[in-house]
This record gives structure tokens, C-alpha cells and sequence, in this order.
């Protein structure tokens, strides 16, 4: 997890990157939290777009993480979203909450941004 995650929710696509609201990690892991007790699966995905926010397809890290326990969960997402940036580190990263019902997008973080070489 960088030092600040970016957060967006449905309308995240049409948003530029900058507007958005930069998290600490506190606010992350609540966040990741109450949508795991809401049932919420979670993807980790990784892009690297230039303009990431426009992107409506990024790749799929892993399977999708559902719900263990809450802590379990939370901690498996951002172990995932971690190794997800060690292995990609020139491309963002995100996490995405979704509704295993109906696969409606719940929350969007960018937890990775590259670095530049």
C-alpha cells in the first residue's frame, strides 16, 4: 500500500486522477472492512495506462478475494494488491469491491501508482 490511496466510487471512470481523494491506510482498511461485511468480493487489478481512470479494462491480478473473517479478508486484499505492485511496479494498481449478486462496482481504490525510472 503507498503512503496515500486513491478513492473513487461508481462514476470513477469519467473522474481525473488528481481529484481524487488521497486515503491513509487506516481509512482504507475501514472502508475494505465494512464492504467485506457487506458481502462485497474484491479484485485486485493492475493497468499501465497512462490515463488509468479512463481504462474500463484492467487486468485481473488473482480470482476475485470473497469474504473469510473480516480481518482474514482485509489483510489477504492488501497482501494481494501488495505483491500485485512488487510484481507490476510500472503499473497502477487498484482494488474493487463488487456485489457477487448482481457484479455492480461498490468502491474503487488505487492503492499503486508507478514510479518513475
Amino acid at each position: 500500500l503507498d503512503a496515500g490511496s486513491r478513492a473513487g466510487g461508481p462514476g470513477v471512470g469519467s473522474v481525473d486522477l488528481a481529484s481524487i481523494n488521497v486515503l491513509d491506510r487506516a481509512s482504507v482498511e475501514r472502508a475494505i472492512e465494512e464492504n467485506v461485511d457487506l458481502g462485497h468480493s474484491f479484485m485486485v487489478e493492475h493497468t499501465n495506462s497512462k490515463t488509468p481512470m479512463k481504462e474500463s479494462e484492467w487486468t485481473l491480478w488473482k480470482p476475485p478475494i470473497s469474504a473469510g473473517t473480516t480481518a482474514e479478508t482485509v489483510t489477504e486484499i492488501l497482501r494481494e494488491a501488495e505483491n500485485c505492485s512488487k510484481h507490476h511496479p510500472i503499473c497502477y494498481v487498484r482494488i474493487t469491491a463488487f456485489d457477487k449478486g448482481d457484479f455492480t462496482r461498490k468502491i474503487t481504490f488505487l492503492l499503486h501508482e508507478p514510479t518513475l525510472g
